[in-house]
Formats: structure tokens, sequence, C-alpha cells
């Protein structure tokens, strides 16, 4: 007989499967709608929240930071990170979650088609759910898998990216049972000597700067010198959130009270000694253990935004990311370390424009990856010259 999680898990896959194709566009607000805070954290590109989202990652490269330094380039104004973009649209919340069923990211698809600038304004446009499936899975049982589709706009209506994630939503229980190896449970410890290896592998990521790097001088094989995060601690989860936002956990009790009120199955888990309801959250650790994780963890779009600056560090400021995509393999726990690695696997001309394919990934200090995915670069060429941007297809 199929249990009553299974069957709760076959309702939302029914439930999520007649609400396919909804277009939900959103921009402007109304402040006496507590809602609004669910849909977005920027709208805007300026030099403040730039600076506070690559504060948030670590990110050092003078083309995000420096106004004067931008002044000079080709953008005249400053440039923010591809990743930037995560800020602009939060992923959808379905309503309906059975009891004791959690969703964690599972993977992304972005395609960029102009680069990030101060001053830009954008609008989201969002199909979710786009796609609903209901699968067996080894570790849980069940799981649903729900995929939105989102375009972000400008002022005139241009797409400058598109993007697909997709959501895995799974009984608690079984995500803990999955995660009960001591490899996960334990908090890992390091030697000063590995400690000494981390740092000075962060001090050698260095962005290229102003120096091009051509098509023609990029090779099949090369290794693109790694991004490293860790041991990942509280303190770098409370950076990438104050940069990147959080729409559900950045309001006050009472507005999430409010925003409660309308949507009753998102009230959060009950408290019997202050005898009010407290909001799910990445940071409480009674929530991470209900999801079957020990400590806490990282959220999926900051490891891939550490996995994106492998490529922005290495295509200098004249090159330009077109695609990134990754699947969110494993979890990274306090006290991991991540280690974003890449290299190239092709290079190629299409429609006039120089790309270069490569193969970037995170991996753990215990050489698990946790982060497969891959990206496209469009560099200048030494006959050719500049970038040329793609369009959409």
């Amino acid at each position: 007989m199929a249990s009553s999680k299974s069957n709760n898990l076959e309702q939302f896959a029914r439930q999520m499967k007649e609400q396919i194709g909804q277009i939900r566009t959103f921009r402007d607000f109304n402040a006496s709608d507590p809602d609004y805070r669910q849909e977005y954290f920027n709208t805007q590109v300026t030099r403040d929240n730039i600076k506070h989202f690559v504060d948030g990652i670590g990110d050092i490269n003078p083309l995000f930071r420096d106004r004067n330094y931008a002044l000079k380039t080709k953008y005249g104004r400053l440039v923010a990170p591809p990743s930037f973009l995560e800020t602009i649209n939060y992923s959808q919340h379905p309503e309906g979650v059975p009891p004791g069923v959690g969703g964690f990211l599972s993977g992304f698809d972005w395609e960029y088609f102009k680069p990030v600038c101060e001053g830009d304004e954008y609008t989201a446009k969002v199909v979710y759910p786009f796609d609903v499936q209901l699968k067996p899975s080894r570790f849980a049982g069940q799981l649903v898998i729900v995929t939105e589709k989102g375009d972000l706009m400008g002022p005139e209506g241009d797409i400058a990216a598109t993007y697909k994630s997709w959501v895995i939503f799974m009984e608690g229980r079984k995500s803990r049972e999955r995660g009960t190896s001591p490899a996960l449970n334990e908090m890992p410890k390091y030697s000063k000597e590995e400690i000494d290896e981390i740092y000075r592998a962060q001090d050698r990521e260095v962005p290229r700067g102003t120096d091009p790097r051509y098509w023609e001088d990029v090779n099949i094989g090369e290794e693109l010198p790694p991004v490293v995060r860790g041991p990942y601690t509280l303190s770098e989860k409370f950076a990438w959130f104050v940069g990147k936002g959080n729409p559900p956990s950045c309001v006050s009790d009472r507005l999430f009270r409010l925003i409660a009120a309308k949507h009753d199955e998102n009230k959060g888990s009950f408290d019997p000694g202050l005898n009010i309801y407290i909001r799910p959250s990445m940071f409480d650790v009674k929530t991470l253990a209900d999801r079957g994780v020990p400590r806490i963890h990282d959220a999926g779009a900051q490891r891939n935004a550490w996995r994106n600056m492998v490529l922005t560090n290495w295509i200098g400021d004249d090159g330009f990311l077109w695609k990134s995509r990754a699947e969110v393999r494993g979890f990274n726990q306090e006290g991991d370390v991540t280690w974003c690695k890449a290299k190239v696997t092709d290079k190629y001309v299409q429609d006039g424009r120089y790309c270069v394919n490569i193969d970037c990934w995170c991996e753990n200090q215990r050489h698990e990856v946790t982060m497969p995915g891959g990206g496209t670069v469009i560099l200048p060429s030494r006959e050719h010259g500049q970038v040329i941007y793609p369009k959409r297809s």
C-alpha cells in the first residue's frame, strides 16, 4: 500500500500540473501589500547593490567595484557580475506543499544576452510552473520536480537574460535517512597546512582585467585558475544573503504574519513554548534538521556565483559570459571547502561570435563533485575584433 506521504506527493504533483503555464509578471509594488516582498529583492542595478553583491561572494574584480576604472572600459559605467541577476527574481514557492515535504533547488540554466550595468532596470516575467514531473527516487521513494522559466527584461522590453531553474520536493524524513553518513554529519577538521593551501589558492584569484584574452590564444584542455571558498561558516552565509537577498526572510515577523494570513499553508511551524508560528529559515537549525541536513549549508545560487567567477575572472573585461548551467548534487555544509574548477572543452565560431565551451564544476575537500556544470563564453578575436553579443533564438 502506498504511504500517505506518497499520496500527498502525488496529489501535490497533480495540483501543480493543473497550474502549468501560469505567467507571473512583476516590477512595481504596492507597499501596503505584504505579498510584494515575495517576488524580488532588486529591480534596479545601482552602485550600492552591486557592491553588496560582490562583497557577498568575495569578488575583487575592479570592473564591478571601481567606477573610475569602469568608466575607461567599453561599458563606460560600472558592470555587475552576470550572477547579479539572481537578485532580481526570487524563485517561486508553490502553495499546498504537503507537511513534512521540503524543497531543494536542484539546478539552473542561464543564458545572457547583454552586460548587466549600473543604471539598468528590470522586469521579471516568469512561467511557473513551467513543467512538473513525479518520479521514483532511490532515496526518497517519490519526488516531484517543479521547473520555472523566466525572462528578465529591460524598460523597453528587451530580453537581458533567460533562465530555467528546478526544485525537487521530497519527504524530509527520507532526506534525513540519506544524510546519515559520517562524512556528512561530522564537522570537518583542517591542519594549518591545509588552510594555508586554501588561502594561497584564494590569493591566486586574479581577474584578467584590461588585458584581452583573445580567442586565438585559447587551447582546448586548458585549465582555468580555480575559485576557492571555505571552510564554510555562518558568516559566509549571511554575507551571501545581504548581497543576494532572500525575500521570505527579509521581512519583519509582523509582515511575515500578514503574508501567512493570506497563505495559511506557508505560515511556518508552531512553537508551543512561544505559542507562535516560526517561519522556515535557512539559518534555523531546527528547519534544517527537518529537511534532513545536519548543519547549515550554502545556497545553490551562492555556489553557482562562485563557479561563475572562475569564468568572469578568466575572460577579462572584454569577454562575455553567454551561457551558464549547473546542477546541485550535494550540500556544501558548515566546515566544507568548495573548489570551483574549470577546463576548456571546445572552441568554435558561430554567427561571427568566437565561442569557447568550458566544463566548470564545484567539488568539496573530499573531492566529491557537488555541482557539475559548464558554460559558454564569447571572446574578442585578434583578427575579427570585439565580442558580438548573442541574440535570443
